[in-house]
């Protein structure tokens, strides 16, 4: 991050890796949607420092493809409810909770079944 605007960063890069025998000979940026040119070349000299692991019974040069999205960690905010009354609401009535194994029971009770664990 290079300022407070890096927060919101949105884009998407691809990057391609050419390998030969596990060691990253060159990686270019192919395309990019940041228009952050110092990002996309951090990015680009970051994949020097990842160790590769070798493709067992090859040798020939490797081509990989990396798709990179970034997004902000945060999600984005969602558009408010039509109902301006649907907080107030939330507030009057609070969390609704409930056991629904002491309903089940109260819905036996009421109805003259036996409770479980009850009879035969």
């Amino acid at each position: 991050m290079a300022n407070g605007a890096d927060l919101a960063l949105r884009g998407r890069l691809r990057l391609e890796l050419h390998l030969e025998r596990g060691e990253l000979e060159d990686a270019i940026i192919r395309r990019s949607s940041l228009d952050r040119p110092e990002i996309e070349r951090c990015v680009r000299e970051a994949a020097f420092n990842v160790e590769y692991p070798r493709p067992m019974f090859r040798d020939a040069p490797t081509v990989a493809a990396v798709n990179l999205v970034f997004r902000p960690r945060t999600p984005e905010e969602s558009q408010p409810d039509a109902s301006p009354f649907d907080r107030q609401i939330d507030l009057i009535l609070g969390p609704v909770t409930f056991d629904p194994q002491k309903l089940l029971e109260s819905e036996a009770r009421e109805s003259g079944a036996p409770e479980k664990g009850q009879g035969d």
